[in-house]
């Protein structure tokens, strides 16, 4: 149903593939009705071989889906496959009409198929005659298969005349296809006359084809432009959406780059990151657009006039065909092969990366990719620059909410120790992990520096160490100046025998200042890793908080110098008013001190009580010295004046705004638990604690002083009477409290004595003892030497 296989030239216009495949369906059409058409004529009597037709059948079948699979594969040329089945053709229906009645048998009209399809196909001429000579030649063959030199008479005309019939059907086939082929000439002439007529038409219309050509290229490249502006913004638009969701930098450059990649028909996409002013360069963070990425991110040295240099200097993008023809290294890290699109990233003034976006095969990329990478890097430099200061803003605040804590942790401490020693441990645990530190201060006169907190530093003690001024850190305090420390053996005024004590290989120093006066050094330092500036930011501001601190310190110790001393005087005041009883106040605050202890109370309320103590007679300022001073028993009405004492005491004390928090105590110390005492008669747990134990302290004092009416009386009548009055006048878990600490302190006198008798010689040597010595005055002309805290 084609050609012959070697006239590949004798091809009309119908296109060598078409034909093939036309010929492919209509053997499938032939094969279609011709197995049923035999099995119809086998019915009615005539002999066929059913099994060899099918065999053929099938063969030819699969030779058909044979052809079908070489022209798609292009295992074999078009003309090739049309060649062969040519030859291919002739042989299988010979095949058929010998099994299936040889010349007699219906299928030899498949001939006239052939011989149409043909002359419609590609033979004309000669060519066309030879294919019918191999048609009767096949049918030759077929004759004389079937009957050899022996046939008959009857059976030779017979072929004879399908011989002549072959003959005329290729004769009018031919004359069919010559018309028709004419017809189609004449169609084509006539197609080729209208088309110099449209040729003629368009020539008229060049000139304003071209005018409005040049009008159009105009508007297409500034379409083309806002084209690409739109895919930037729209690109843009959809990684602004994911930068919101991205925690870290990588995962925002990750985001990126999943979206650039395919916009820009790539492979791989990297980030290449600028520093020192761009004379060095590494890639930040790559991906590929399948798989995982490899990449070094080593610091490389950028080109001096080379291809990143230019484009620092120009802001704008590179088109680089051949990655293998450059020498550019910083590069080349982020582009193994291929051909790649570059653009400068900036924020503000200076550039500080590269765009870079890459496809393996050499060539993808033209001048309008590097326009639009332009585009797409100025909104992506944008971005990152918003990203970074919003991250260094979220560093910041971080830090300064764990700086806070530090602060606050810090505010607690009323002592310059515990200010320095929790500010730089709290300090280093919460902002600088994996330091050690010091805190050096200046001492004494002199101003000279010695290191009053350490952090870290493992089993090293430089606690109390003097640091001179020829060191670091003395550098820092005399100039008021802040060190970030690379290496510090390269300082001038680096002093080894020091300085390596409290200075690893990297440090931050910094000096604490409050109203222009330097008050000390803080350094943190640590073996690797340089500290950042975020880090001198943080470590400034704990150093002025830790200046503020000890300045608040200073000033509370003033104050309450200032607070203790006028406590101090009003009872000096009570006192002087009668010699009997001075140092009373005292003695009581002492005893109700010591109360307060031994019920471990916090050391607020331990204060209260000690100098309500010492202010709980104040009251007697305003009572008659004749009345305080009276040998004998008071009457009824100098007694009720001296009940007085404590509510006058309380009016005192209150009109001073930093002793009214004593107001309760002193005017509760004469209460009694059963509700007999004065002023107010109140009962057990309405007293307040405090000013139980004052009436404890007050009334045994009192017991064991000497009064105007009585000698002085020991401390075993004292504790005798204190018990003779528990659960009426005192409070009875108090009372043996107190007496508890007596008998301690007894025992602590006792063994005292007995050491210092063993070890009197030794004692002299070594420091001075202070003790109790109770000496006749009329024996001696020595002073008597009593121990304030024990009174007999």
């Amino acid at each position: 149903m084609t050609g012959t296989p070697t006239d590949f030239k004798a091809i009309s216009e119908k296109e060598p593939r078409a034909a093939v495949l036309s010929d492919i369906k209509l053997r499938w059409i032939v094969l279609a009705c011709t197995v049923p058409l035999l099995f119809v004529i086998e019915r009615f009597g005539v002999k066929i071989s059913l099994i060899p037709i099918l065999v053929i059948s099938s063969i030819f079948a699969l030779i058909n889906l044979a052809y079908l699979f070489a022209i798609n594969r292009n295992l074999l040329s078009d003309t090739a496959i049309f060649a062969v089945s040519s030859i291919v053709d002739n042989v299988v229906i010979a095949a058929a009409l010998f099994f299936s009645g040889g010349i007699a048998s219906p299928l030899f009209a498949l001939y006239f198929i052939t011989l149409i399809d043909a002359s419609f196909d590609y033979w004309t001429g000669k060519k066309f005659l030879y294919f019918v000579s191999v048609i009767m030649v096949s049918f030759l063959g077929v004759f004389l298969l079937q009957y050899g030199f022996a046939a008959s008479g009857a059976v030779f005309f017979d072929f004879l005349a399908k011989e002549a019939v072959l003959v005329i059907g290729a004769f009018f086939a031919v004359k069919i296809s010559t018309e028709m082929k004419a017809q189609e000439t004449n169609a084509k002439k006539a197609a080729k006359e209208k088309e110099i007529l449209y040729k003629n038409i368009n020539t008229l219309n060049t000139n304003l084809e071209k005018k409005v050509a040049e009008s159009t290229r105009s508007l297409e490249n500034t379409n083309f432009m806002l084209v690409k502006k739109n895919i930037s913004l729209l690109a843009a638009h959809e990684i602004y959406l994911t930068a919101g969701q991205s925690r870290t930098r990588e995962e925002l450059l990750q985001h990126i780059l999943s979206i650039i990649i395919p916009l820009m028909k790539g492979t791989r996409g990297a980030f290449i990151k600028l520093t020192e002013n761009g004379s060095k360069g590494h890639v930040e963070f790559a991906r590929e657009a399948f798989g995982k990425s490899k990449f070094s991110d080593g610091r490389l040295a950028v080109e001096k006039d080379g291809i990143i240099s230019r484009m620092i200097n120009d802001r704008k993008g590179l088109l680089i065909n051949n990655v293998d023809d450059i020498e550019e290294r910083v590069i080349k890290s982020a582009v193994p092969n291929g051909t790649c699109v570059i653009s400068p990233l900036s924020s503000g003034k200076n550039v500080d990366g590269l765009l870079v976006v890459s496809n393996n095969s050499p060539g993808i990329y033209n001048k309008s990719d590097v326009e639009l990478i332009e585009l797409l890097s100025d909104q992506i430099g944008t971005l990152l620059q918003n990203r970074l200061l919003f991250d260094e803003a979220n560093r910041k605040a971080d830090g300064l909410e764990k700086l806070m804590k530090v602060t606050n942790s810090v505010a607690a401490s009323l002592k310059v120790d515990d200010i320095i020693s929790t500010a730089l441990s709290e300090g280093i645990n919460k902002l600088f992990a994996g330091s050690s530190g010091a805190v050096i201060l200046p001492e004494g006169p002199d101003n000279s520096l010695r290191v009053k907190a350490q952090y870290g530093y493992g089993e090293k003690n430089i606690l109390n160490r003097q640091i001179p001024k020829t060191s670091i850190a003395g550098f820092v305090y005399t100039n008021g100046r802040k060190l970030i420390i690379r290496n510090p053996e390269r300082l001038s005024f680096f002093n080894k025998g020091v300085d390596s004590l409290y200075i690893e290989k990297f440090a931050l120093v910094v000096p604490f200042t409050s109203k222009g006066k330097n008050m000390g050094v803080i350094c943190i330092t640590r073996p690797e890793k340089l500290y950042s500036h975020d880090d001198h930011y943080f470590l400034t501001i704990l150093a002025g908080s830790i200046a503020r601190d000890i300045e608040i310190t200073n000033l509370y110790g003033s104050i309450k110098k200032d607070y203790i001393n006028s406590i101090y005087a009003l009872a000096a005041a009570v006192d002087a008013k009668d010699h009997y009883t001075h140092g009373h106040s005292t003695t009581v605050m002492n005893y109700a001190t010591k109360i307060a202890q031994a019920l471990n109370l916090p050391e607020e309320m331990v204060e209260d009580i000690k100098y309500a103590g010492l202010l709980h007679d104040v009251g007697k300022i305003g009572i008659s010295e004749s009345i305080i001073n009276k040998p004998g028993k008071l009457t009824k009405e100098e007694f009720s004046i001296i009940k007085m004492h404590p509510q006058l005491g309380a009016n005192i004390v209150a009109k001073i705004d930093s002793l009214k928090k004593l107001v309760p105590l002193v005017m509760s110390h004469h209460e009694w638990v059963n509700g007999t005492g004065y002023p107010l008669g109140l009962r057990a747990e309405e007293i307040p604690l405090g000013g139980r134990i004052l009436s404890i302290a007050d009334a045994f004092s009192t017991i064991t002083s000497k009064r105007p009416y009585r000698e002085e009386r020991t401390i075993e009548d004292g504790i005798t009477e204190l018990r003779r009055c528990a659960g009426t006048q005192f409070d009875a878990e108090l009372v043996e409290i107190f007496v508890s600490v007596l008998r301690a302190e007894q025992e602590a006198e006792r063994e005292l004595k007995e050491n210092a008798h063993k070890d009197e010689e030794k004692e002299k040597k070594d420091k001075k003892r202070i003790r109790v010595i109770m000496e006749n005055p009329s024996d001696t002309d020595e002073p008597e030497i009593k121990d304030d805290k024990f009174y007999s």
